[in-house]
């Protein structure tokens, strides 16, 4: 039966901008958020079978019922308790190029960019702990000299996700800052888009 108490606050700030020449676009941004987490874990399971509660197998001490009366305590079958105050400093960026290039009759668009954030992470009886990630990224758009209006796209980065404060407490309510970002994967997409005229509408 949990009885958990959780108050975040969570404040941020953020700033971004761009610059733009012919066709040529930089964007950038930068941002501050900070974390402020209080949880009180209370978790308790009581097991009951046949009318006696069933005690955790490492407590364990003997049971003869009915021929000798149990007189040991009852307790949970699992109890957490746990008071945890944390708090997360993130400092999170990206920045991205854009660009459109005519090759004759063909045309390239095509952008690159990255995100990156540091992190630390403190508070009542931790160790505080830093950490830093990147996720570089990239697309292009290709639209062939053709009567047809079609356009081929290819994407691909390296993604990782920081963790909140959830995926840092463990089942029994211990905190670990040294928990790092999950391992980050390589999403990658390929499309073609083709548009044409069929029952006199744009399909």
């Amino acid at each position: 039966m949990p009885e958990n108490d959780l108050i975040a606050y969570i404040s941020n700030i953020e700033l971004k901008t761009n610059y733009r020449k012919n066709q040529k676009l930089l964007e950038v941004g930068v941002k501050y958020q900070r974390e402020d987490i209080t949880d009180r874990v209370i978790e308790w399971q009581m097991v009951d079978s046949a009318g006696f509660s069933v005690r955790p197998p490492f407590m364990n001490s003997g049971n003869n019922e009915p021929y000798e009366p149990f007189t040991d305590p009852i307790v949970p079958y699992s109890n957490v308790r746990a008071y945890n105050e944390v708090q997360t400093d993130r400092y999170p960026g990206f920045a991205q190029f854009s660009d459109r290039i005519s090759l004759g009759e063909n045309i390239l668009w095509y952008n690159v960019g990255i995100r990156a954030q540091h992190w630390s992470i403190s508070g009542k009886g931790l160790i505080p702990a830093d950490h830093t990630v990147f996720s570089p990224r990239g697309q292009i758009a290709w639209k062939p000299a053709s009567e047809k209006d079609m356009v081929f796209r290819l994407a691909g980065g390296w993604y990782h996700q920081p963790p909140f404060y959830r995926e840092l407490r463990d089942s029994l309510g211990i905190v670990h800052p040294e928990s790092k970002s999950p391992a980050g994967n390589t999403p990658g997409c390929c499309g073609h888009d083709f548009q044409f005229r069929c029952w006199a509408r744009p399909l």
